[in-house]
């Protein structure tokens, strides 16, 4: 088993970890999340998702190495290539090249990345039949592969070979380790977010007024305590508070009020 897959088996086991997680939270603590925390969330795990998407794109069907070879002795050009995730070249699909007159050179222009340049086989008719499952950067590189498949073409030539095999970390396969360090990303700050928002208390994971101080305060002032004597109350329950929860025990008659305060 390769780096690569032990990478990705840990990024869908971290997957499967943080969406239980978010289940769980969501069942006991969706009424005391606010909105915006709530479509913070979602956007969240929206990217997750497209990331998630595309990184196991790359892994399971892009192609790692191809080769395309064509054979006078079928009039068949086979398509075979090797993913991250198997790295055995094997067939994907053939194409009967027998009505096939020529190649030719086609560009492709994109919005953002620019051109690249495709081999297309051409038929007598002059309709595209299928083109090379590969994409040139460079134009004079696909008009050099493009001569070699004329000269098959028309000669006595009885094979045709072109093999593409990345030396070193190809552009798809950094994109591919990008994309799963940001999936690791999104996971660690989600958790983190979770636990930010929803303090844990001993019942489970709980949301705590915003306004608790307040509250204390109201339940003070029913049981009789003058404003000095309140201040003087919580300044000293907050004395020590460095991001921790506490919890604090109000005397209200003969029953013990329980609250837990994160600060």
């Amino acid at each position: 088993m390769s780096v690569l897959t032990y990478f990705i088996v840990s990024a869908v086991i971290l997957l499967f970890i943080d969406i239980a997680f978010f289940i769980i939270c969501k069942k006991s603590a969706s009424e005391q999340i606010p909105a915006k925390k709530k479509d913070d969330l979602n956007k969240g795990f929206i990217y997750l998702s497209i990331l998630f998407f595309i990184c196991g794109y790359i892994y399971f069907f892009n192609d790692s190495s191809m080769q395309f070879e064509c054979l006078k002795e079928t009039m068949t050009c086979t398509y075979s290539h090797s993913t991250e995730y198997d790295q055995t070249i094997r067939p994907v699909r053939t194409h009967d090249f027998s009505n096939i007159k020529r190649a030719k050179v086609t560009s492709h222009h994109r919005r953002k990345s620019g051109t690249y340049y495709t081999a297309d086989f051409i038929e007598k008719k002059g309709r595209t039949a299928f083109k090379m499952p590969h994409d040139f950067s460079r134009e004079l590189e696909a008009r050099e592969e493009v001569r070699k498949i004329n000269r098959f073409l028309s000669s006595h030539q009885k094979k045709y070979v072109f093999v593409n095999m990345p030396d070193g970390i190809s552009p798809d396969k950094s994109f591919f380790i990008l994309c799963l360090i940001l999936i690791f990303f999104i996971l660690s700050s989600q958790i983190l977010y979770f636990l930010k928002i929803i303090p844990r208390d001993f019942d489970g994971f709980v949301q705590l007024p915003a306004d608790i101080d307040e509250e204390i305060k109201k339940d003070l002032k029913e049981d009789g305590l003058s404003d000095e004597e309140i201040d003087a109350f919580l300044k000293e329950i907050n004395k020590d508070a460095d991001n921790r929860v506490k919890t604090i025990h109000l005397a209200e008659s003969d029953d013990v009020i329980q609250r837990t305060r994160k600060i």
